[in-house]
């Protein structure tokens, strides 16, 4: 790669190359994890987001076999090159296929067959660039500026393209992205024109093979949208379907058969289903059913997460959080609200209801709705306007996002700071009500009660007892739904009455929790009556909110301690309100139960084995490689302390990374601004400070110490910074908002890039064949730290992961420290 050998020209046509295979990589790990979380549940996928780290740190160790046995390196490049561009259309087609060709409930072998299949291209791709990387050693800061840079444009140009072009689009771009890189390098080494024609054709094949379409479009049994794909549902179709980096959201009706209960259709278009990565379904309610929707207020059948316009009827202002297919919406225009806020999270389910479903569904041509793209703890925290009754319905998602952080479910919503902004959205005599999942033996309304005292005790609330109400119903299905109505001031005994009549008539309504607003003895006999109804399902429930919510905070406490489940409050910096299985349950008998799929306790098994796995398997791989080394005789004093060293960075980079994607989630008030601004910009401010790093004069005995002490301080204060900026600048306009983050990244990233581009080129010095064990050893190492990352997050919080980060850091500088003390100067 130097002038000698190849001239200026092919130098640039090897970053090019490093360029295209980047930028394809980072494209693929992200569509790959839109398409899985469509096919899978989230914490499925999850495993999904470690699959290019593992290609990396097995490609790492597959090069230094090469190296060793002194294998054509420039062949080997152009093979994994090509090989990566095939393989991407290949795998992904063969992953999709899974429901297909692994009958049955076999999740865990259905993830490993996933796992198996979808890392071949990463390996690939991981020893492409770690072969540019070797060959190029003595320009590796550019080399690693171009991979990072690529990097961050690839996950930039997820964001912007998924919606306009969909997944498979963006998997055949990937593939067409490290065709060009191939190519590219192909000039370089001066390849037979027949070789390199051969991968553009093979692909061109491929893209015949499959015209009709890339997926298989099968989703696993166990989602809603399933239900399409049976055989008895021969009418069922999908509408519409459209990507976005937070789901893949499907429309779809059947003339032939009920959506949701399988019998006898109702009237000719009385609803459609919309659902988002094929679950987590919505309905979108025709002119029939919006009318039957419009008798509520008439004193018919009352859905119950309506009851707070019951408590406050006829709102002035109305605020909807998460708008479905805008049943929501409907009801508030029934109940009377004058203003309808409707605040959406998903910019594609709102252009879908408000441009493609628009007239069918008639509510958002209503002009008193002001339908709105925001998260709606953001809305709420950043307008300042004050509501009568603010409505959130069943609102969380079941998909994976592409950052990787979210696929435990950490949802922003249900925090206690959460509740707090609620409560101050609130007009004096506002009610919110929310509608969640009510097990027998509670637990999501159940933390959902307890969010609210703690909130209503930081707030000033003197009584939160008398400011809650809890009342449930039975849809016939085998778990019951709660709707929780919660306020800043004590409800009335005349609007508690409202309530209990509707729920004395009404079939399926129970009340669970009556608020502390009677005379105790009138208070022991209401609650006597309206506690005899199915008692056996209901009283686990009964007392546990009753403890729960008329304990002092010290009694409190000791019910959390024991209760079966974590009901303890979530704070923002540790979000995981759907977290609520405790550790002993990995061995306990009610491990085994259906319900605990979607989220618990087999989150638990697949996050501490995939750390056991992934901490043993880059054991193995980074002490395989050193061992076979220095039996060569490239034995080096201190080298094994390096180990160390590029663990430090990989572990470290990412406890940086993800804690500040989540530290800046609700700043930036959208989960895609937040992975799209903060990943891109740290990548490519990291390949920025590789490239300054690399013009500096600097011995690597100088700038690596140097390096590791920066990267600890400027990454505290960063946290320290931008947690008083974020506190004043929220309600700022989102371009300045994305600004004050670029701006606060910089110098992070310009810190972040000296260190590992000058820790290869020093054991470049020693001997080349340290460059893929370093390379791997760094990949290896980001598959711990990211899982890591997450379980720890899942105990102390985001705001102490980044701490953790920095204190990584900061080791890496004692090792460093250790390792120059001990090896002394290269020969």
């Amino acid at each position: 790669m130097d002038d000698g050998s190849g001239g200026g020209a092919r130098r640039l046509l090897t970053y090019l190359a490093m360029f295209c295979l980047a930028w394809s990589m980072m494209t693929l790990q992200l569509t790959q994890t839109r398409i899985l979380s469509w096919i899978f549940y989230n914490h499925v996928v999850y495993l999904t987001v470690t699959v290019a780290l593992l290609g990396f740190g097995f490609s790492g160790v597959l090069i230094g076999l090469l190296a060793k046995r002194g294998r054509n390196l420039q062949r080997w490049t152009l093979g994994a090159a090509g090989g990566f561009a095939l393989s991407i259309p290949v795998c992904v087609r063969v992953a999709s296929l899974t429901p297909l060709l692994v009958v049955g409930d076999y999740d865990y072998l259905k993830l490993l067959f996933c796992y198996a299949v979808l890392v071949v291209p990463f390996v690939f791709a991981g020893a492409a660039i770690g072969l540019l990387l070797l060959q190029g050693a003595k320009q590796v800061h550019t080399l690693y500026f171009v991979d990072l840079a690529a990097s961050g444009g690839g996950a930039l140009g997820f964001s912007l393209l998924l919606r306009p072009l969909g997944a498979p689009a963006l998997v055949w771009i990937s593939a067409a992205l490290s065709l060009a890189g191939f190519l590219a390098y192909g000039w370089v080494v001066r390849a037979r024109w027949s070789a390199l024609l051969a991968a553009p054709v093979a692909l061109a094949a491929l893209g015949l093979l499959w015209a009709d379409g890339l997926l298989a479009e099968r989703v696993e049994s166990y989602k809603f949208l399933a239900r399409v794909q049976e055989p008895w549902r021969p009418l069922a179709r999908v509408e519409r379907t459209a990507w976005s980096p937070i789901a893949r959201i499907d429309v779809f009706s059947d003339p032939g058969k009920d959506l949701i209960y399988g019998g006898a259709p109702g009237p000719a278009d009385y609803y459609k289903v919309l659902t988002q990565d094929g679950d987590a379904l919505s309905v979108l309610p025709g002119s029939k059913m919006r009318a039957r929707i419009f008798e509520e207020p008439k004193g018919g059948h009352i859905t119950a997460h309506n009851f707070g316009y019951l408590i406050r009827p006829q709102p002035e202002d109305a605020l909807v959080i998460g708008i479905g297919g805008g049943i929501d919406v409907i009801s508030a225009q029934a109940f009377g609200a004058k203003n309808i806020t409707a605040a959406e999270i998903n910019p594609l389910t709102v252009e879908l209801m408000s441009r493609d479903f628009g007239d069918y569904l008639g509510w958002p041509r209503w002009p008193n709705v002001d339908l709105r793209v925001a998260e709606g703890r953001h809305l709420v925290r950043s307008s300042g306007k004050r509501y009568d009754t603010i409505t959130m319905a069943a609102v969380d998602t079941f998909s994976a996002l592409s950052s990787g952080a979210y696929v435990l479910s950490e949802n922003y919503l249900y925090t206690v700071e959460a509740v707090e902004d609620y409560l101050g959205a609130l007009k004096p005599d506002g009610v919110m009500t929310v509608f969640r999942w009510l097990f027998e033996q509670p637990r999501e309304s159940l933390r959902l009660s307890n969010l609210y005292v703690a909130a209503a005790e930081r707030s000033g609330i003197a009584h939160p007892s008398r400011s809650v109400m809890v009342v449930a119903v039975n849809y016939a299905g085998p778990y019951r739904w709660a709707a929780t109505m919660v306020r800043k001031r004590p409800f009335t005994p005349e609007e508690v009455e409202r309530v209990l009549s509707r729920v004395r008539t009404q079939k399926g309504l129970a009340a669970v929790y009556v608020p502390d607003i009677f005379p105790p003895e009138r208070q022991a006999a209401l609650e006597a009556e309206l506690f005899a109804t199915e008692t056996e399902y209901y009283a686990p429930a009964r007392a546990a909110f009753s403890q729960l919510i008329r304990s002092d905070a010290a009694t409190r406490k000791q019910f959390e301690h024991e209760y079966q489940y974590r009901i303890e409050p979530v704070w923002d910096d540790r979000p995981f309100f759907f977290e609520y299985h405790k550790l002993s349950e990995l061995w306990s008998e009610r491990s085994s139960g259906k319900d605990l799929d979607l989220r618990g306790v087999g989150v638990h098994y697949v996050l501490y084995l995939l750390f056991a796995v992934a901490t043993f398997v880059a054991g193995l791989a980074i002490v395989g490689p050193l061992y076979w080394l220095e039996r060569d005789g490239l034995s080096v004093r201190g080298l094994r302390g390096f180990v160390g060293l590029f663990a430090c960075l990989g572990i470290g980079f990412m406890f940086l990374e993800l804690g500040m994607i989540q530290r800046l989630n609700l700043y930036l008030g959208h989960p895609t601004y937040s992975l799209s601004v903060v990943l891109a910009g740290l990548l490519v401010f990291t390949g920025i400070g590789s490239q300054r790093a690399g013009r500096a004069l600097a011995s690597p005995e100088q700038a690596l110490p140097r390096g590791m002490a920066l990267c600890a301080v400027v990454s505290l204060l960063w946290l320290a910074v931008m947690s008083l900026v974020t506190r004043y600048t929220l309600p700022w306009p989102i371009a300045a908002r994305v600004a004050i983050v670029l701006v606060s990244l910089l110098p992070v990233g310009l810190v972040l890039g000296v260190p590992f581009a000058t820790a290869l080129r020093h054991v470049e010095q020693f001997d080349r064949r340290f460059v893929p064990w370093a390379w791997g050893i760094n990949g290896l190492a980001s598959i711990v730290g990211s899982v890591l990352s997450v379980l720890l997050a899942m105990r102390i919080g985001f705001t102490l992961v980044v701490l953790l980060g920095a204190a990584t850091y900061g080791l890496g500088f004692v090792i460093v420290r250790r390792h120059f003390a001990a090896a002394g100067p290269p020969a």
